[in-house]
C-alpha cells in the first residue's frame, strides 16, 4: 500500500514560500498558474492561501472578471474547478449529487496524440477513460481538514458517487462517450491546427498509422473497459499538497490494470495517493487520538 508523501498534521502547522516566478505566462497551455504571477507570497495554510488567490492552480490574471456567455465570470480566488457548473458547459458535466460532480478528462488519455510534448509532465490522462470527481464545496487538497472530517466523509462521497454512477449502463457510456469525444477534440487539432501556432501543419510525428492505431485501440479497450465491475477495477487517486497542480480537491479515477495505461502519462504515479492509503493514515490518526484519550481519562480515575 502506498504511504502518503506528506501527513496532514505536518502541513497544517507549516508556513511555506511559494515561488512562482518560473510559471509560463500562457493560460491555454497551463491552465494551472498563480494569480500573482511573477511575485513570491510566504502564506499561512489553508485560509490564507485560499483568499490571497496565489497558489498553485488559480485562475490566471486574463481570464478574472471575464465571462464567456452564458456562463460567469471568474472571481480572482477561483480555480477552474470552483463553482464548475457556472464556468462550464452542462455536457461537461457527467453526473451530479447535492455534494460533488462527476465529469470527464479534457485532454486525451492517449500520448501517441502528443507527439510534440515534454517528455516529463506530459498532458495526456492516467489511464484509459480517466475521470474526476470533484466536490461543489471550496475544499483546497485532501490534507484540508473539512476533507478528512467524519471518518472521510467528503472523500467517500466522491467514490461512492462514482461507483453509483458506474453501476449503471448509462453512466458507463457517458464515461466512455466523454473519453472518446477528448480523443475526437485532440484528432481534429492535431490534424487542423489553429491559426498562428507556428505549425500550420498536422505534426509529420502524427502519421496516418500512428492516428490509424489511436482509435483501433480506443474500440478494442472499450469491450473490457465496460466489463469492469467496479472499485476493485479501478485506482481512486489524490494529488497530495504540494504535488497538486489544482487548488480544488479532485479524485482522479481510472482503471489501474496497465493493459488500460500502455499509452498514458505514468509521470503523476508517484505523488497519485490512493484514497485507500488516506483513509489508512486517518483510521490510525483517530486510533491513536482515542487511545491518548483513553489513557488520559484511565490516569484521571487513578
Amino acid at each position: 500500500m502506498a504511504a502518503l508523501p506528506l501527513r496532514k498534521n505536518d502541513i497544517e502547522t507549516t508556513k511555506f514560500t511559494i515561488d512562482v516566478k518560473e510559471m509560463p505566462s500562457d493560460p491555454i497551455l497551463v491552465l494551472c498558474q498563480s494569480s500573482t504571477h511573477g511575485e513570491s507570497a510566504t502564506l499561512d495554510w489553508p485560509m490564507s492561501f485560499c483568499e490571497n488567490g496565489s497558489g498553485k492552480a488559480f485562475v490566471p490574471p486574463a481570464l478574472i472578471g471575464r465571462a464567456v456567455s452564458p456562463y460567469e465570470a471568474y472571481a480572482k480566488p477561483d480555480t477552474f474547478f470552483s463553482e464548475y457548473a457556472l464556468h462550464n458547459p452542462r455536457s461537461l458535466i457527467l453526473s451530479e449529487t447535492e455534494c460533488s460532480y462527476i465529469i470527464g478528462n479534457m485532454a486525451s488519455y492517449d500520448g501517441r496524440q502528443y507527439p510534440l510534448a515534454p517528455t516529463e509532465k506530459r498532458p495526456e490522462g492516467q489511464g484509459y477513460c480517466h475521470t474526476l470527481v470533484i466536490p461543489k464545496a471550496r475544499i483546497f487538497n485532501v490534507v484540508d481538514p473539512i476533507a478528512t472530517n467524519n471518518a472521510c466523509a467528503v472523500l467517500q462521497e466522491l467514490r461512492t458517487h462514482f461507483l453509483r454512477f458506474w453501476a449503471t449502463e448509462s453512466g458507463k457510456l457517458a464515461i466512455l462517450s466523454r473519453a472518446k469525444k477528448a480523443l475526437d477534440d485532440r484528432d481534429h487539432a492535431l490534424l487542423d491546427p489553429p491559426p498562428g501556432n507556428g505549425r500550420g501543419q498536422r505534426p509529420p510525428e502524427y502519421t496516418m498509422a500512428v492516428r490509424t492505431a489511436v482509435f483501433v485501440d480506443f474500440e478494442r479497450l472499450q469491450t473490457e473497459f465496460l466489463r469492469l465491475r467496479g472499485e476493485d477495477d479501478f485506482l481512486f487517486g489524490f494529488h497530495v499538497f504540494p504535488e497538486n497542480s489544482i487548488g480544488h480537491l479532485h479524485m482522479h479515477v481510472f482503471p489501474h490494470d496497465n493493459s488500460f495505461r500502455e499509452h498514458s502519462t505514468k509521470d503523476y504515479d508517484y505523488k497519485t495517493v490512493p484514497l485507500q492509503a488516506i483513509l489508512e493514515v486517518e483510521e490510525e490518526d483517530a486510533g491513536a487520538g482515542m487511545s491518548v484519550l483513553m489513557n488520559g481519562l484511565g490516569n484521571g480515575a487513578g
